[in-house]
Order: structure tokens, then sequence, then C-alpha cells
């Protein structure tokens, strides 16, 4: 009997080490859950914002990427602290570069599309995107889709006048089912699912990690997104020619 208790100790002991051993390799970024199922993706890119800090982009483009989205602004006041930098470096690379906005729910939709704006007069090889996602206080109580709409609607009117091109909408699982419907099937879209491949068929961009390690940043963040286009090398270059 005593023998069995020690033997059952054991195997709890070995099974609580390997969850142990599984949470770190995982939460450190040293496996990625979707690390295989983008092995049939081979345009990747990257995106980032000030909490990636100083950006040396010669050595994050020397890295197999081929895109990054940098976040540019936030709401109708906020510009991200390193845009400008970034920016400015990220387009002396080969990789094509696009700008983005965080999308705030409490402030009209035109006067963050004129902080966008001034921020990016013009954009470079990718089209602008809006960052679609509950925050704060929202991630309990949602906002209802028709308050969404109305902030998203009037920010896309303005910056497609302005650009001559209809932004990329990034979505996470949640704000996916919350606000997309067939209003933006005309609309690129950027899926976020660090666990699974998406649901959503007819993505453009997958952010498939959000604990991506690499080499050439030294920000307070220690992981960067890690994202793909969906199709080959052909497809990216005829999409965005």
């Amino acid at each position: 009997m005593k023998l069995k208790k020690s033997r059952l100790a054991i195997i709890f002991a070995i099974i609580f080490i390997l969850v142990v051993a599984i949470y770190v390799i995982f939460n450190n970024g040293l496996l990625l859950l979707n690390g295989f199922n983008v092995k049939g993706y081979p345009v990747r890119g990257i995106d980032v914002s000030e909490y990636q800090g100083k950006i040396d982009w010669d050595t994050i483009s020397n890295q197999g990427l081929k895109f990054a989205y940098i976040k540019a602004t936030e709401g109708s006041k906020y510009t991200d602290k390193q845009f400008k930098s970034n920016w400015e470096n990220a387009n002396k690379t080969n990789m094509k570069i696009g700008a983005y906005h965080f999308l705030s729910f409490d402030s009209d939709g035109a006067t963050q599309a004129d902080n966008f704006i001034k921020n990016v007069p013009e954009i470079s090889g990718l089209p602008p995107a809006v960052d679609i996602e509950l925050y704060g206080k929202y991630k309990k109580d949602s906002p209802s889709k028709q308050k969404v709409h109305k902030v998203l609607n009037s920010y896309l009117n303005k910056v497609e006048n302005y650009y001559k091109v209809k932004p990329v909408l990034y979505f996470t699982e949640k704000s996916f089912i919350l606000y997309y419907d067939d209003e933006y099937s005309d609309y690129m879209v950027w899926v976020r699912n660090v666990y699974t491949k998406p649901d959503f068929k007819n993505w453009t961009f997958w952010q498939y990690a959000d604990k991506g390690r690499l080499k050439g940043y030294s920000g307070q963040e220690k992981f960067i997104d890690l994202d793909v286009f969906n199709g080959n090398d052909k497809d990216f270059e005829r999409t965005f020619e």
C-alpha cells in the first residue's frame, strides 16, 4: 500500500513538473502555440508600438520579415512616442510598412481620423489599419455594435477619402464576433488568434503570436507581435504593388 502511494506521489510530481515546464516554455515565448499552424504562410511580419522601445530596423528586417505595421495614434489626441522614429527608419528597409490607429470608443471617429492623418500625411507600402478591440472598462462591459459602428464608420469615411484606399480592419477574436458584419466585406481583415488558426477564412493578415522574440529592440516589452500574410510572396507583391 505504501509502495502504491509512493508511486502515485511520484507520478503526480512528474505531471506537476511537466505542467509547470510547459507553462514556462509557452509563457516565455520559447515555443509558440501557432508555430506549426503558420508553416504554410511564408510571408512573415510584425506589428510594433512604443512598448518595444527603440528598434534597430536593419536588424529587424534581416530576420526574414517582409512587412511591419507600426502604431501611429490612439483616439483623438494620442501619438505613439516611437512612431516618428519607427516610421522613418522602417521605411528605409526593404520591408513593406503600414501605420495603424487604435480606435477609441469614447471620441468622435472623424476627430480620430484627423489625428491619424496629421501624423501620417502619406502612407507607405501597406494600407493604413485600424485596431478594433476591447480595452479598459470595455473588456467587461462591451459597447453596443451600434455605438462602435458609428465611431468606426465615421473614422473610415474620412480616412478613405483622404488616402483613397480602404483601411485594413484589425479584430481580436471577441471584437470580430461583436462588431464584424457584411457591411465590412470589402475590407481586408487582420485577425488576432494566438492559440489556433482563425475560423474566419477570408483574412488578409493573421496575428498568430503575441510572445514572439526577435533581435533588434529594447523596450519594456520583451515580446513582439508576429503576423503572417494569407498567401505566398507573389500574392503579397501583387496585392500591395
